[in-house]
């Protein structure tokens, strides 16, 4: 057995090529964060990995736009959507980790406060706050 942890994702050809991400461009991202950070590694398939880092910088923010140049849908079909998706629900009836989340974070008051128009900032400011709260990370590609 080998003791190269990117090995999973060099077998699998986890990739985004409708993003035009490459295998090697998935492997060399996490290797490097890996080195810098630590990182564990699972559900790896050909088209997605979830990421844990086990330390993070004390600006995350660098860190939130290299993940989403990287993995796109990570804010566009997950983080941007949870304003719409749980905004008006209970608390105690949300996934685990997406109350911490959202919590005081409104989308339409943090859009009129940032003077933006759109879901893609509200998504890094959650990926920030996972970040910072060491949440496991979905990457994927489809």
């Amino acid at each position: 057995m080998s003791d190269d942890k990117f090995q999973p994702l060099r077998d699998a050809g986890t990739a985004g090529p409708n993003y035009g991400v490459t295998n090697e461009q998935v492997v060399d991202r996490l290797a490097e964060w890996d080195r810098k950070f630590g990182l564990d590694l699972s559900d790896i398939d050909r088209n997605r990995v979830v990421v844990q880092f086990r330390s993070t910088p004390a600006d995350v923010a660098p860190l939130a736009d290299e993940l989403y140049r990287l993995c796109p849908d990570l804010i566009d079909q997950h983080y941007a959507a949870f304003g719409v998706m749980y905004e008006d629900d209970d608390p105690a009836d949300l996934p685990p980790g997406v109350a911490e989340l959202i919590d005081g974070l409104s989308v339409d008051t943090f859009e009129e406060e940032h003077e933006i128009d759109g879901p893609t900032e509200y998504g890094l400011e959650l990926l920030r706050r996972a970040l910072q709260l060491g949440h496991p990370l979905p990457l994927w590609w489809d």
